[in-house]
């Protein structure tokens, strides 16, 4: 009965437009789970995002994007990239800065759990050298950035091709949860920072297991 309604559930899913087809795809994701990412998942809500309300969720959501996008322009150039509603790195500076402004406070925490963001993906990329799954050269092109997944609401940012040990995963959704910078596609962006890293975890951690077992 268990299986029989997953199953209805993906195919509603799948019917529901593109946040359905989003919707599934966690869902395969997240029912693929390592206990590694299980357990690294948990660490993550505890030390990020369990202690945050909701407002400072949001705020944190927001923060951590804007943040991308300026380094991300800073890195490209300006308008090299087209983000989402037109948004540039120096008008996401302004913004920040309002925030700031107008909560010191929320914005301090947003801040910080941004930083640490930051630093969960960082380690992300340290365990992919350490296992083999990517080559010296890409790390040492990819470690002093400060990343997060950019998701559209029907495709995701093209990631480096390794393929996922979860069963049915839909070729759109890649494994390795670190991305090269890429040219933006879409206007509806999920910034859900808490859904997007421990995503990238359980792709990593998953990416990780299967290689172990195949040594």
């Amino acid at each position: 009965a268990v299986v029989a309604h997953d199953y209805d559930l993906r195919a509603s899913l799948e019917s529901a437009g593109p946040y359905g087809q989003l919707a599934k795809d966690r869902m395969v994701v997240q029912n693929g789970m390592t206990m590694a990412a299980k357990i690294e998942g948990d660490r993550i809500r505890a030390g990020i995002f369990d202690s945050l309300t909701d407002a400072e969720k949001r705020t944190l959501d927001e923060v951590s994007r804007l943040r991308r996008i300026i380094q991300i322009d800073q890195y490209k150039g300006i308008e090299v990239v087209r983000h989402e509603g037109g948004i540039t790195g120096p008008m996401a500076e302004a913004r920040i800065q309002q925030i700031a402004k107008q909560d010191p406070v929320g914005y301090a925490k947003a801040d910080k759990g941004a930083s640490a963001i930051f630093l969960e993906e960082k380690k992300l990329l340290n365990k992919l050298l350490d296992r083999g799954v990517i080559d010296q050269e890409l790390y040492d092109k990819l470690k002093t950035f400060d990343y997060t997944r950019t998701e559209y609401l029907d495709a995701v940012d093209p990631l480096m091709p390794i393929k996922s040990n979860v069963r049915n995963m839909p070729q759109s959704v890649r494994s390795s949860g670190i991305a090269e910078l890429g040219r933006g596609k879409r206007d509806a962006v999920n910034i859900d920072s808490q859904s997007l890293l421990l995503e990238d975890v359980a792709r990593v951690e998953n990416r990780i297991g299967r290689n172990t077992t195949l040594q």
